[in-house]
């Protein structure tokens, strides 16, 4: 946290540098974390027989409070798993994905373990920090994926490159009107990104929704997954 740019007029004062090393001193007396990913089985039967979404966390959350908003997949037959972040951001049990690098590894370390890093039929998603995370896997960090589904996504360590190989991703994209430009202008580009690889993609607009989720996305989730599939179908049948 204390690198977040909301924070840069603090860091000439002198108090910021008591500060950074009081946490430092915190953190270095802290056990690190032991992650588990959060696994919510399917409640019914439905298009998701069989298949896994992945949700990564916002940066200051964890897992088992990411997944409440992803719920209408297990009722659709999906089985979500939701890794958790080795990166603390207070003793409240709060985390971030800061370091890009450990941030893949962490993920990718968790569904190896759970079986399902090699599954290609695997939709990555996540809200803010996590859904940039979720871009960057796909576009090249060894995660095979079907689909994203990205809401209101955030990339503070930079844009994806594009991807090199791989099949196509279909991809989802929620962005609320009343967003911050910058994280807009960051859309745009990883639009043009995707749109550069033909990836098939959609965009949906959150009417006066700002960084957050929208308080419909249950039903959202539910066709944002449909999509996906017809987004995928209709891959196929072109190539």
């Amino acid at each position: 946290m204390l690198r977040d740019s909301d924070l840069d007029p603090l860091r000439e004062l002198p108090e910021w540098e008591i500060l950074l090393e009081r946490c430092r001193d915190l953190e270095a007396k802290t056990p690190p974390p032991d992650p588990k990913p959060v696994v919510v089985p399917p409640v019914a039967t439905g298009s998701g027989d069989g298949r896994v979404l992945v949700v990564l966390h916002a940066a200051g959350s964890r897992p088992e409070l990411e997944t409440e908003h992803w719920t209408a997949a297990t009722e659709a037959g999906w089985t979500i798993i939701a890794p958790q972040s080795t990166q603390r951001l207070s003793a409240a049990g709060r985390y971030g994905w800061h370091d890009l690098e450990r941030a893949k590894a962490d993920v990718m370390t968790q569904l190896e373990e759970a079986g399902h890093l090699s599954e290609g039929d695997l939709v990555i998603g996540g809200f803010s920090q996590g859904a940039g995370l979720a871009a960057h896997l796909a576009c090249g960090a060894g995660v095979l994926a079907a689909g994203l589904i990205l809401v209101c996504p955030t990339f503070h360590w930079g844009m994806p490159e594009a991807p090199a190989s791989g099949g196509p991703v279909a991809t989802v994209i929620f962005l609320g009107t009343e967003e911050r430009p910058r994280i807009t202008e960051d859309v745009e580009k990883l639009s043009e990104i995707i749109r550069g690889v033909d990836w098939p993609m959609e965009i949906e607009l959150l009417e006066g929704v700002g960084h957050s989720y929208p308080p419909d996305f249950h039903g959202r989730l539910a066709r944002a997954l449909g999509s996906i599939e017809s987004m995928s179908a209709d891959q196929s049948i072109s190539s």
